[in-house]
């Protein structure tokens, strides 16, 4: 499951910060990351450098992480997992694709890119508390994601909240999640 979630991060995180093909050793906001294979470079969609560099890092944490959950299933079962997108992932692109460039986008991002990092939350605080205790390794990994999900959340709610004057996001239902007016928006 994280590895197909991850594996939509990567899409999505492109669409913000915008794919390379090329990339410099000094990385800056103009640049984007490394397209995910089978798409074509994308030009990004955000205008905010932050919401650049948070994508820039994200798709960095993305595919290491999709890359060790791989490992671990290699190395512990034999088995073998390609990354594919589920319907609610399609939905989160389809979204994002179809925002126009620029403050509509970022504040799209934001909303959608949190609520992504939300569903991962409980099957991650599960694999915390669920595994089996030999595979450490399991753990810790669930448990950084935690972290690096919750962190990320409250940072992105902190942009809304300033750039957006959306201080009451919620990563809880939906696509884009919810707040205040967002029924009139047709977030659900």
């Amino acid at each position: 499951m994280i590895i197909n979630h991850h594996y939509c991060a990567l899409r999505i995180t492109e669409l913000a910060a915008g794919t390379d093909v090329h990339r410099d050793p000094q990385t800056t906001s103009a640049q984007g990351t490394s397209p995910t294979p089978c798409t074509a470079s994308t030009p990004a969609k955000s205008r905010m450098d932050d919401v650049k560099s948070l994508a820039r890092r994200n798709n960095r944490m993305q595919r290491e992480e999709i890359m060790m959950a791989q490992d671990f299933l290699r190395k512990w079962y034999d088995v073998t997992h390609q990354p594919q997108l589920d319907e609610e992932g399609r939905s989160m692109i389809y979204a994002l694709e179809r925002a126009p460039a620029g403050p509509q986008f970022d504040r799209k991002f934001l909303e959608v890119f949190s609520r992504h990092h939300y569903m991962a939350l409980t099957p991650s605080m599960t694999c915390v508390v669920a595994s089996d205790i030999r595979h450490e390794e399991l753990q810790g990994y669930c448990r950084g994601m935690v972290q690096a999900q919750l962190a990320d959340i409250e940072e992105m709610r902190h942009m809304l909240a300033a750039t957006f004057n959306i201080a009451d996001y919620q990563p809880i239902r939906g696509v884009r999640g919810l707040h205040t007016g967002s029924e009139r928006e047709g977030a659900h």
